[in-house]
């Protein structure tokens, strides 16, 4: 039973951690490339507009 409930707190905790971990990673990338998505994001705006 209480081997059971470690194995599901140790998952969670890794789900928690890499959902943490891609989160940052997402904010960082975004942070940094915030001129290419803007760009990108403009190119797609002019392209459904024409």
């Amino acid at each position: 039973m209480s081997e059971g409930l470690t194995m599901i707190v140790w998952f969670l905790g890794v789900l928690a951690l890499s959902g943490f971990v891609v989160c940052g990673w997402v904010l960082y990338g975004e942070h940094r490339h915030r001129k290419n998505a803007a760009k990108r994001k403009a190119t797609r705006v002019l392209e459904n507009t024409l």
